[in-house]
């Protein structure tokens, strides 16, 4: 009314990978998205994950492979599981949504999980990562995925 605009606008920041599978939309009525941000660099170490456009206080997780793939809906989800291959859980790291729908998730990437124990991150290697989380729609509760991400690590 008095001629003032406000808008919202998200800081630049580094972004690392590459999307190579689009979320399914969630009750916020859009796709929550993986982004990496930092460094490529397996030595450093300084790589996280931002997961946005989250249905607030919604909890989840990060999975990593190191192959890409495609199942529609598993085990009754809204979303689609854009990873293959052996699936790691980073469960020691859950989170959950703060009220902007963002989350992070910061890696070790010299501790990724796989179906039995951990790896460490290798120069060269493409790791593929997607968030899983919990959703509620029409008042049922069920999970949805993220974006899929892949990153090439660097020295």
């Amino acid at each position: 009314p008095d001629g003032n605009v406000i808008a919202l606008v998200r800081p630049t920041r580094s972004n690392q990978g590459e999307e190579v599978c689009e979320g399914v939309p969630n009750s916020t009525l859009y796709p929550s998205t993986l982004t990496g941000l930092g460094e490529t660099s397996s030595s450093a170490n300084r790589l996280t994950l931002l997961c946005s456009d989250l249905p607030t206080g919604s909890m989840g997780y990060v999975i990593a492979s190191r192959q890409s793939g495609f199942v529609a809906n598993p085990h009754g989800s809204q979303g689609n599981l854009c990873l293959g291959g052996e699936i790691g859980r980073l469960i020691d790291d859950m989170f959950m949504a703060g009220q902007d729908g963002l989350a992070t998730v910061p890696l070790d990437l010299r501790r990724i999980p796989r179906p039995i124990g951990t790896v460490a991150t290798m120069a060269g290697e493409t790791w593929f990562f997607q968030a899983w989380h919990r959703d509620d729609v029409g008042g049922m509760m069920t999970s949805n995925f993220s974006s899929a991400v892949s990153v090439t690590l660097t020295q």
